[in-house]
């Protein structure tokens, strides 16, 4: 087979074939691309010599496949030869001729547009170089006048793509005026029924797969049990199984379609075309609409089109309304169904793979056994505390320890001001000195009744006097053992006066601690004494220490607004760094339960006092 790359000037002689009135309209006025360029192509092959068959091929902008866009004849099959020869030529960007057996492929690539590209080709017969030379030449000079038709239909499909989404436009805002779904789906019916002259325009959306009508033009009410409805539900299920826009009588250039609801519909109820069009949003299907005419012309290749074009922008529209109409029971049912088709229908792996994971953690849950725990917030205590006191009403006047300071046994705390007892005790050895000499001085004279009442006087002042050497000594306060002060600071205070009874220290031993929990009222029925578990403190959170419960308070406290009950337990392992007044969390060890049962005792809990309190 050989190429031979096409001439530049040369013009064939071919007869001109017929041309009727209606291509010359078309030529002459244009229309859609594929209506032109099939005309263009017809026109051509009739005047051309020799041509077998032709086709014409068309590249969209961004680079999409050749697609045809005309044959001639129309019921020609493309052959292997004639594609190979329009590849060649899109592909070179230049005429082509290339010889088969017995005939000639001709091909001739032109530009569409700004990026659009298209190419003719045609099969002629075998005869000289020179004559197939002025064919390619012919066709280039027609092929100006295609690409004049191209552009034309193009600009064409522009405007009528602006007029299609400017009235599509106008059709949302009807719909999207009214606040409910009934008013928004009545109030475009009615808009196409005026705008197209149409005798009924009628609304249906999908539910559970299935057709249903919701809105009819120029009517607020009607009945499910009329024949109209069931009919206008077969013609949307029929068009809805072929996934086309449909209508009978067939539009011009339509396929051959299943049309016999449509047919029904229009003779049961006296309309003279009916058009229902899918709408569609992706590949979504949420509806469909049926416009009813009383003759044919009125439903159209464009109204088709404009319908489908506000249909994609309506039908997302029409569903949230009608979702947001439901009831709250209803919209979680959908949406419960929407979930589950998702999960058990195609795609959405990661959902798939979600649930399947859950529904693992499930069984494991269930069947996996595991110990229950009860936690609480701890505290760290010493078994022993002293309190240190004032002995008697007084000043501070001085201070040797503060709280967390280690002391040991006889360590000075703190001073009280002991000057006023010293001069109390000055007093009273005076006077006890005074009622000695007095003694004396009744011996001497022999008054046997005045020694019994000196003797008297002096015990008293001894006492008294021996009273406030211990007072003297008291206002020494000292660590009764060794041990850390555990509150108590005096620092601030010095100098400020005091009462008898007012604690001033708190120490407690270096050994012999005790853990106190604060255990929530709600797991108080697992703690039972001898239970055993683990501590871990904030000051060592590295680390562990093991308790044992020794006794529980029968008593609630309030802790941060919450019930908590007071319970003590020993704590073992090596506690030289521990500290009173620590805190911390305590797990205690419970029984062998499902994971189940552990993760979820707290929301049955709750909702077993909730049922309680609530039910009847």
């Amino acid at each position: 087979m050989t190429e031979i790359q096409s001439p530049s000037g040369v013009r064939s002689d071919a007869g001109a074939g017929h041309i009727d009135a209606r291509a010359w309209r078309t030529l002459a006025h244009g229309g859609d691309a594929r209506e032109a360029a099939s005309v263009w192509l017809r026109l051509y092959c009739e005047r051309s010599e020799g041509v077998r068959n032709a086709l014409l091929l068309l590249r969209d902008e961004g680079g999409t496949p050749l697609r045809p866009l005309a044959v001639w004849p129309s019921t020609h099959a493309v052959t292997k030869g004639l594609r190979t020869a329009c590849e060649s030529a899109i592909a070179k960007d230049t005429g082509v001729l290339r010889r088969g057996q017995g005939e000639v492929y001709l091909a001739l690539p032109c530009t569409v547009g700004d990026s659009g590209q298209a190419v003719v080709g045609c099969t002629l017969e075998d005869r000289a170089d020179h004559q197939f030379e002025a064919a390619m030449a012919d066709l280039q000079l027609c092929s100006g006048w295609l690409e004049a038709l191209l552009r034309r239909a193009e600009a064409g499909a522009e405007e009528e793509r602006a007029e299609v989404a400017a009235e599509a436009l106008e059709l949302m805002a009807c719909v999207v005026d009214e606040p409910r779904f009934e008013g928004g789906a009545r109030a475009l019916v009615t808009d196409l029924a005026i705008r197209f002259d149409c005798e009924r325009v009628s609304l249906a959306m999908l539910r559970r797969g299935r057709p249903r009508v919701v809105a009819m033009s120029h009517a607020a009410t009607f009945s499910r049990r009329m024949d109209l409805v069931s009919a206008l539900e077969g013609a949307i299920e029929e068009a809805l199984d072929q996934q086309t826009p449909m209508a009978w009588p067939l539009l011009e250039g339509e396929q051959v379609l299943v049309t016999r609801a449509h047919e029904a519909l229009a003779r049961a109820h006296g309309a003279g075309a009916v058009l229902t069009v899918p709408l569609m949003h992706g590949e979504e299907v949420y509806g469909a609409l049926v416009l009813e005419a009383t003759g044919r012309e009125k439903l159209t290749h464009r109204l088709t089109r404009l319908l489908e074009g506000a249909g994609a922008l309506l039908a997302p529209v029409l569903r949230e309304k009608q979702e947001n109409d439901r009831w709250l029971v209803q919209k979680a049912g959908g949406s419960l169904a929407l979930q589950t088709r998702r999960l058990f229908g195609p795609d959405y792996l990661g959902r798939k793979a979600a649930a399947a994971a859950v529904v693992a953690l499930a069984a494991f849950a269930w069947f996996a056994q595991g110990t229950a725990t009860i936690v609480a917030d701890a505290r760290l205590e010493g078994r022993v505390q002293r309190a240190i006191v004032a002995p008697f009403d007084g000043y501070v006047l001085s201070e040797s320890a503060r709280a967390g300071q280690v002391v040991e046994a006889g360590e000075r705390l703190a001073a009280l001001d002991d000057r006023d007892l010293r001069l109390e005790r000055l007093r009273y050895e005076a006077g006890r000195e005074q009622r000695e000499l007095e003694m004396q001085k009744a011996l001497a004279e022999g008054r046997r009744a005045d020694i019994n009442v000196v003797r008297a006087k002096i015990r008293e002042a001894t006492a008294q006097i021996e009273l406030l050497d211990e007072m003297i000594r008291r206002a020494r306060l000292k660590a009764p053992f060794d041990g850390l002060v555990v509150s108590g600071d005096l620092s601030q205070e010095v100098g400020t006066p005091v009462g008898r009874g007012d604690q001033l220290f708190q120490i407690t031993p270096l050994e012999g601690y005790r853990v106190v929990l604060s255990v929530p009222e709600g797991r108080i029925a697992g703690v039972e004494p001898g239970q055993d578990g683990r501590v871990r403190f904030a000051a060592f959170p590295q680390r562990t220490w093991p308790v044992s419960v020794e006794s529980i308070t029968p008593v609630t406290e309030v802790r941060e607004g919450k019930n908590v009950f007071r319970v003590e337990a020993r704590i073992g392992g090596t506690v030289e760094r521990l500290r009173p007044g620590m805190e911390g969390v305590v797990r205690l060890t419970g029984e062998e339960e499902r994971l189940v049962a552990i993760w979820l005792r707290p929301a049955v809990d709750w909702l077993r006092l909730t049922f309680w309190r609530w039910l009847p």
